[in-house]
């Protein structure tokens, strides 16, 4: 028997998840959701987009899991917890912050993740903590490529004002326009705010253009942070590899500080 074509009658009927620009996420079995693009040309484009970077993508354990490309249209793939947006938003309303083990797996786990996506010859375009989400052990996953940049073609998304260096209308994505927008994703992670966020779009605009940024010298991750924005790195290993030796030199230096304690306890 052929697979069943969905309708988009099919896929309205189904109980909604959530929905985006250009697509709605609706439930479809236990434990797995399928998205699917409105009924109009550019949205069905860049669903088209996205079936093939996950294609292309296949599976890895940083980018969320698709079960099934369904025939014309939807993309069924496992339903993970919540954003990060989402639980950035509520740790800021509890007053609390992300743990420095949390930052630095998070920070790992997204520069894992890029790596992988750019040696397939994918841009994402659209990073941010919109676009990451949480597993039940709150590892983080990428999802939405919809109208993403597959083998050096057009992307029909774009980062937002505060992870972007360019104006969205100069935009043609770059691996290091990606790189600057996780320094941005890195930023948020560590403050619990985006860059600038009490600042307009246009203000933020003006401020990157001048090569302007927030203070990062206080952040576990400020000199990763710092070199994202300053264009200093050259691809998303290069990131990789110092987030890896900056961590070692902190774990080096907490076992130095636990033994000279001990040694002066001892004496």
């Amino acid at each position: 028997m052929e697979p069943k074509i969905w309708s988009f009658q099919d896929l309205a009927s189904l109980p909604r998840v959530a929905r985006g620009i250009s697509g709605v996420i609706s439930e479809y079995k236990s434990h797995e959701v399928v998205k699917w693009p409105y009924p109009c040309a550019d949205d069905e484009r860049n669903h088209e987009i996205e079936r093939r970077i996950y294609t292309r993508l296949g599976r890895h354990a940083r980018i969320v899991h698709v079960i099934a490309i369904l025939p014309e249209r939807g993309i069924v793939m496992e339903r993970l917890k919540e954003p990060l947006c989402l639980r950035l938003k509520t740790l800021q309303e509890n007053g609390d912050t992300v743990s420095s083990e949390q930052i630095q797996r998070w920070s790992l786990q997204i520069a894992e993740a890029l790596h992988y996506i750019h040696s397939k010859r994918v841009l994402q375009a659209d990073i941010g903590s919109q676009n990451l989400l949480l597993d039940e052990k709150d590892n983080l996953k990428f999802a939405d490529f919809a109208g993403s940049s597959i083998d050096g073609e057009q992307a029909f998304v774009c980062s937002s004002s505060r992870a972007s260096l360019r104006p969205y209308w100069e935009h043609h994505p770059s691996i290091k326009d990606e790189i600057f927008a996780m320094g941005s994703i890195l930023y948020e992670i560590s403050t619990g705010r985006k860059p600038y966020h009490d600042k307009t779009d246009s203000a933020v605009e003006k401020l990157y253009l001048a090569a302007q940024f927030p203070d990062t010298d206080h952040l576990q991750l400020g000199p990763v942070i710092w070199k994202c924005w300053k264009i200093q790195y050259e691809d998303t290993a290069e990131t990789l590899s110092d987030l890896q030796q900056l961590f070692q030199r902190k774990k080096c230096s907490y076992i130095w500080f636990v033994e000279e304690n001990l040694m002066v306890k001892s004496l």
